[in-house]
C-alpha cells in the first residue's frame, strides 16, 4: 500500500522577515568609544536601544521578550554603562548621562558600512 501524498502548505500571506543581525556593523559600532562623555572603559560592546522606536519602524525591527532588536538600533556602550542602561532604563539613563542613545544609534546606522544597514536607517525619522 502507498503512503499518501505530501501536504502541500499553504504560504497565507506570511512573508519571512529581513534579515536583523549584522555582526558587521556590530564590529563597526564597537570601534567607536563609549558613548558617555568621560568614560576611559577599554572594551565595547554594541548595545541595543528597545524603546522609544522611531515612526515608520517595521515591527520585525522591534525588540521584544528574549529578541534583540535590529542592529541599526545599537550603540556603543563599555559594560558597565551597558549594564547601567539596563538597571536605570533607557530614559533615566539618557537624563541621567546627558545622552541620546536612539540618535546616536541611528547615526551610527547611516554611516555604517554594511549597506543594508544604512538603507533600512535611511528610512526611519526621528
Amino acid at each position: 500500500m502507498p503512503l499518501p501524498a505530501r501536504r502541500k502548505r499553504h504560504k497565507m500571506g506570511i512573508e519571512k522577515h529581513p534579515r536583523i543581525h549584522f555582526p558587521q556593523h556590530r564590529v563597526f559600532v564597537r570601534s567607536r568609544v563609549c558613548i558617555v562623555p568621560g568614560c576611559k572603559a577599554g572594551k565595547i560592546q554594541a548595545c541595543h536601544v528597545r524603546a522609544g522606536y522611531p515612526e515608520g519602524t517595521p515591527s520585525w525591527a522591534m525588540g521584544g521578550v528574549g529578541k534583540k532588536p535590529h542592529d541599526g538600533f545599537c550603540w556603543p556602550g563599555c559594560d558597565d554603562h551597558h549594564s547601567m542602561q539596563h538597571a536605570l532604563g533607557e530614559q533615566s539613563f539618557e537624563r541621567k548621562y546627558k545622552v541620546n542613545l536612539l540618535g546616536t544609534a541611528l547615526g551610527l546606522a547611516k554611516i555604517s558600512p554594511v549597506m543594508d544597514v544604512r538603507e533600512f536607517a535611511k528610512g526611519l525619522r526621528l
